[in-house]
């Protein structure tokens, strides 16, 4: 789902920090190029207008989760890809997942494709894409978003989960389990079914605390047992995990003490309880 607390836009600044990203990005472009993994992409005018400044201005935090490679990679598609009215939707996703590879090392070009679609969208099966036309309100005046000021890497996270479903059959189990529950919840807020929705949240935050507690900043354990334990709210991790942003999801009307220090933001709303 977009997120449009944050964005990005491109500036001319030649003092601008994201010009060192942008390089980066056009020599792993032009890797990617020769080796025929891309094409249609304008370098001529990528290397003129990074030559004047181009840089790319953004409030997205980076390393949170939140799609920050996504933005600029959707920027990026936007500006340079030619023939962009000849690409179908999933070969769209794929193209920029490809190119969101530069940050992660690998990229399913989910991020990406809401940056660029500025679209909610509902993936099946990896391969198919439904543009939805609207979010439920209902259920996200309760989903919060809680800041752990901790920015972390995507790739070396991404990188040790992989490494960890190969290796680890118990592992890969538990993950297939905390998948089936995730579709659940998809489905259940497609319905708009706050009561089904409330359960496999629950289920998701114990289960995710059991399998995935590596993943879980330290300073944050006991405020995810706490909600576990009084059935006040659940948790959940985003993206990655490691830091950025924590999903928060209130069970009750009362106010929560344990968060009461805690960064909130509602995460499709924009509103600050």
């Amino acid at each position: 789902m977009p997120f449009s607390k944050f964005a990005g836009h491109w500036i001319y600044d030649k003092s601008h920090n994201s010009r060192l990203e942008i390089q980066k990005l056009k020599q792993y472009l032009l890797t990617i190029y020769r080796a025929g993994k891309i094409d249609s992409f304008d370098f001529d005018k990528l290397e003129r207008l990074t030559a004047n400044g181009l840089a790319f201005e953004s409030n997205i935090p980076q390393g949170y989760g939140v799609g920050s490679s996504g933005s600029i990679t959707a920027a990026i598609y936007d500006l340079f890809y030619e023939h962009k009215e000849r690409i179908s939707i999933t070969e769209l996703k794929s193209t920029l997942g490809l190119i969101e590879s530069c940050y992660h090392g690998s990229s399913s070009g989910v991020d990406p494709l809401v940056s660029y679609l500025s679209q909610p969208i509902l993936i099946q099966n990896t391969q198919s894409v439904e543009l939805l036309d609207s979010i439920n309100e209902n259920i996200n005046k309760s989903l919060f978003l809680v800041d752990t000021s901790i920015p972390r890497s995507t790739a070396p996270l991404v990188q040790a989960y992989l490494a960890t479903r190969r290796e680890n059959e118990q592992f890969l189990m538990e993950m297939q389990n905390i998948a089936a529950i995730n579709d659940t919840l998809i489905d259940s807020y497609l319905i708009d079914d706050r009561e089904l929705f409330t359960i496999k949240m629950k289920e998701l935050s114990h289960a995710q605390f059991k399998t995935m507690r590596m993943m879980i900043p330290e300073q944050y354990k006991q405020m995810w047992q706490s909600g576990l334990d009084s059935g006040a709210y659940s948790m959940k991790l985003n993206g990655a995990g490691g830091g950025g942003f924590l999903m928060v999801m209130k069970h009750t009307s009362a106010s929560l003490s344990v968060l009461d220090s805690a960064s909130f933001s509602a995460p499709l709303l924009g509103l600050h309880p």
